[in-house]
C-alpha cells in the first residue's frame, strides 16, 4: 500500500471512531428511555405533548380522568327511553307515526272474526260500507243481523259461515295510505277495483276524511269439499278501508269483495 492511500485509511479511521464516541456520550447523557417531543411545554416555541387516549371509545364521547360518568341505572327502572320531541322534526312525516304498520295487525283480526262459526268482527265506524251495503249506526247493523237471524229461526235451519268451507290464503297484500281528504285510488282498474267500488269508496271518504289505509288483499280460497279455487284473480279479490280515528284507533269503514 502506498504512503497516500495509508494517509485516506486513516483519517477514514478517525471519522468513524469519532462518530461512535459521539454517540455513546449522547446517550449518555440523556439515557435510553428518550420522550421525544418538547420537554418544557412551557419554552417560546414548543406545544404540549400529545398523549394517545388510553380507550377505543372516542375522546368526543367519554368522560375526562377527572370528570365523573353518569350514575348506574337503578334496578328497577327501565333501561329504554323515547326519544325527545326536539329530535324528530320531519314535520311531513310526524302526522303519520308510528307509520301504517298497526293495521297489518288489524288485517289478521278482521279475518280471524270473520272465520269463525258466527263471525262477528265490530272494530268499525259508522257510518259504514259493508259489502255495498250502508250501514248508518250500529243499531241500524244490528238490526238487519237480527232480521236475518229470525229467517233462519222460522225456517228450523241453521246459518253456517260459507268462509269455512275453504282455507283462506294470502298471497299478496297492498297498502294504499292515503292523507287526510284524498280519496283517489290511482290505478285501479289495474290493481282489480270497478269503478263502482272507487265511486262507492269516494262516497266513504266523504263521511270518513281522516289519514285512511286501503287495503287490497289477492288471496285464494282453497275449497274443502274439492279441488276448486276461488278468487286470486287480481289485486282486490277483497279490499278493506281502515281510517284513524283521533280517539279510537284504527276503524274498518269500507269491506268490498
Amino acid at each position: 500500500m502506498n504512503r497516500l492511500m495509508m494517509k485516506i485509511a486513516g483519517v477514514v479511521v478517525a471519522v468513524v471512531v469519532f462518530a461512535m464516541l459521539s454517540a455513546v456520550g449522547y446517550l449518555t447523557q440523556v439515557g435510553f428511555s428518550q420522550t421525544f417531543g418538547p420537554s418544557d411545554p412551557s419554552a417560546e416555541g414548543n406545544f404540549p405533548q400529545r398523549h394517545l387516549h388510553r380507550s377505543n371509545v372516542s375522546p368526543s364521547n367519554s368522560y375526562g380522568e377527572d370528570e365523573p360518568g353518569p350514575e348506574p341505572i337503578p334496578e328497577g327502572e327501565s333501561v329504554w327511553e323515547d326519544y325527545d320531541a326536539k329530535d324528530l322534526d320531519n314535520e311531513k312525516r310526524l302526522p303519520d307515526r308510528p307509520g301504517n304498520f298497526e293495521v297489518i295487525a288489524k288485517v289478521g283480526e278482521f279475518w280471524e272474526a270473520m272465520y269463525q262459526i258466527d263471525p262477528d268482527y265490530n272494530d268499525v265506524a259508522y257510518p259504514l260500507c259493508w259489502n255495498h251495503e250502508w250501514y248508518q249506526t250500529k243499531e241500524e247493523q244490528d238490526a238487519d243481523e237480527a232480521a236475518d237471524e229470525a229467517k233462519y229461526r222460522k225456517s228450523g235451519r241453521k246459518h253456517k259461515n260459507k268462509l269455512r268451507q275453504f282455507n283462506v290464503v294470502m298471497h299478496k297484500l297492498t297498502f294504499l295510505n292515503l292523507k287526510e281528504g284524498e280519496s283517489g285510488i290511482p290505478n285501479f282498474a289495474d290493481r282489480g277495483l270497478t269503478e263502482v267500488e272507487v265511486d262507492e269508496f269516494a262516497e266513504v271518504r266523504k263521511k270518513h276524511p281522516e289519514r285512511c289505509v286501503v287495503v287490497l288483499i289477492r288471496a285464494g280460497l282453497e275449497s274443502l269439499q274439492s279441488n276448486k279455487i276461488e278468487g286470486d284473480n287480481s289485486d282486490a279479490d277483497f279490499a278493506l278501508c281502515w281510517v284513524k280515528k283521533k280517539d279510537n284507533g284504527w276503524k274498518l269503514v269500507w269491506m268490498s269483495r
